[in-house]
C-alpha cells in the first residue's frame, strides 16, 4: 500500500513538472501561430526545433527538481527566494556564452519563461485537467502537428535527369527533398539557380537519412560540396516562404 502510494506521489510529481513544459510549451505555439500570420509549415518548422524540447523538458525540469531539492534540503527557503532561483535558472542559463545585449536580453526571456514554468507547476497541483491537459494531451496535439507536412505547391512543374532538378511554379510555400544516394567517403558538388519573380523568401539545406544537418563548403557562386561520412540517401531541401518562380539543381558525384 506504501509502495502504491508513493508511486502516485511520484507520478502526480512528474505530471506537475511535465505540466510546467507543456505550459510554456503551448502558450509559445500560441504566440509563433499568430506571428507566422497562420503558417503551419513556418510553425510546425520552429516548433519541431530540437533546442526548444531540450531546454524545456530537459533543463526547466531537471532545474525545478533541483530548486525543489535546494527547498526541502534548507526549511528556511520562503516563497520569495524560491522565485528568485527560478528566475536566476532561466536567465543563467544565457550566461553560459558571456555577458552580451543579447545574452541579457535572452536571459530576460528566459527568467520571465521561468516565472511562467513556475506558475503552470502550481496551477498543475490544484486542478486536475490543467495537470493532465498540459502535461499529455496538449503537447501530444502540438506532436501531431509537426509530424505533418504543410507544404503548398500551386502549378508545381518538374523535370529530372540523373544530376538536374528543375522545378517552376506560382506558388511555393514549404519545402522540397532531391534524394541523392551516397556511399560512404563520396563527395557531392551540387549548384543552384533559383529564380525569384516575386520577392518571397527561399532557403537551402541538406540532411541525412538521419535527418541531421549536413555541413556544407561553399565553393563560389552559388556551388556546395560536402563529403558523405556514411553511407545512404542524403536530402537537397529547397524551402520557399510564398516564392513564385523556379530553381534548378546540378549535381556532380565525386569518388
Amino acid at each position: 500500500m506504501e509502495l502504491k502510494h508513493g508511486l502516485y506521489n511520484t507520478s502526480n510529481y512528474l505530471m506537475r513538472k511535465l505540466a510546467g513544459a507543456g505550459f510554456i510549451l503551448c502558450l509559445f505555439s500560441i504566440y509563433l501561430f499568430f506571428a507566422s500570420e497562420f503558417d503551419l509549415f513556418e510553425f510546425s518548422e520552429t516548433m519541431s526545433t530540437p533546442f526548444l524540447w531540450a531546454i524545456l523538458y530537459g533543463y526547466g525540469i531537471l532545474s525545478s527538481i533541483l530548486i525543489d531539492f535546494i527547498e526541502a534540503k534548507f526549511s528556511i527557503i520562503t516563497q520569495v527566494t524560491k522565485t528568485f532561483l527560478y528566475v536566476l535558472a532561466g536567465f543563467g542559463f544565457f550566461l553560459f556564452n558571456g555577458l552580451s545585449v543579447i545574452t541579457v536580453i535572452a536571459g530576460t526571456v528566459g527568467a520571465f519563461s521561468a516565472l511562467i514554468f513556475y506558475l503552470g507547476t502550481n496551477l498543475a497541483s490544484r486542478f486536475l485537467l490543467f495537470r493532465f491537459g498540459f502535461s499529455l494531451f496538449l503537447p501530444a496535439l502540438i506532436l501531431m502537428l509537426m509530424s505533418m507536412d504543410f507544404t503548398e505547391k500551386k502549378k508545381w512543374n518538374e523535370s529530372t535527369s540523373h544530376s538536374t532538378y528543375t522545378a517552376e511554379f506560382e506558388y511555393f510555400n514549404g519545402k522540397h527533398e532531391i534524394p541523392i544516394p551516397l556511399e560512404k567517403g563520396q563527395s557531392l558538388s551540387f549548384s543552384i539557380n533559383l529564380i525569384n519573380s516575386n520577392g518571397g523568401g527561399h532557403g537551402l539545406r541538406v540532411e541525412d537519412d538521419k535527418n541531421q544537418l549536413v555541413g556544407l563548403n561553399d565553393i563560389g557562386e552559388e556551388r556546395y560540396l560536402f563529403k558523405a561520412d556514411h553511407s545512404g540517401e542524403y536530402n537537397i531541401i529547397v524551402k520557399g516562404d510564398q516564392l513564385r518562380g523556379s530553381f534548378t539543381i546540378v549535381w556532380e558525384v565525386l569518388e
